[in-house]
């Protein structure tokens, strides 16, 4: 009858991808609190790596429901939302979780891609500039820096973002792809 012992014992099931077993511990904590954010997003976590993305959701908005500040509910509803072409949408809830983690790496790079597929493309860079600062090992981030500094026609700057990538993942077909267009 202890929900925090059950959210944690549903958090290290779902770590060792023992994901019913988890979901059985939350759904146990959510039955005894109905109203602890923390359960609301392990919970959604869970059905989200289940896959069942839309019980995830409303499980997400539960938590903020519960919790509004907390930043990586809002993160994981935009990044769902992105997933499913709605990158407006996406961009509410990224700038929601950029209010309360102005430096979350992943976050900045997420909101990136919710202003680049939305054709904004100053706030775009700045967003990929700022994921590239505080998580530089990723050649995604650097391919879509590239991308966006493309669309803006800063075509320099494109070359050198996107053979950053490149260098980080030497067979990202897309960043070698993009590269070679950039040189001709």
């Amino acid at each position: 009858d202890y929900a925090a012992a059950l959210i944690g014992l549903g958090k290290m099931e779902a770590g060792r991808r023992h994901l019913s077993s988890a979901l059985r511990r939350l759904e146990q904590a959510i039955e005894i609190d109905p109203h602890d954010a923390e359960a609301q997003f392990a919970y959604a976590e869970v059905l989200e790596a289940m896959g069942r993305t839309n019980e995830a959701l409303a499980a997400y908005f539960r938590t903020l429901e519960y919790n509004p500040l907390h930043a990586k509910a809002s993160q994981n509803i935009g990044a769902i939302q992105l997933a499913n072409d709605q990158p407006e949408q996406a961009l509410a809830r990224f700038d929601q979780a950029v209010e309360l983690l102005p430096e979350d790496g992943l976050l900045r790079f997420q909101r990136g891609q919710a202003h680049l597929a939305l054709k904004h493309l100053p706030q775009a860079i700045a967003d990929f500039q700022t994921a590239s600062r505080t998580v530089g090992d990723r050649p995604e981030i650097f391919y879509q820096l590239a991308l966006a500094l493309d669309a803006a026609q800063q075509k320099k700057e494109a070359l050198q973002a996107a053979e950053q990538a490149l260098r980080l993942a030497p067979n990202y077909a897309d960043a070698r792809d993009l590269s070679q267009r950039l040189r001709r």
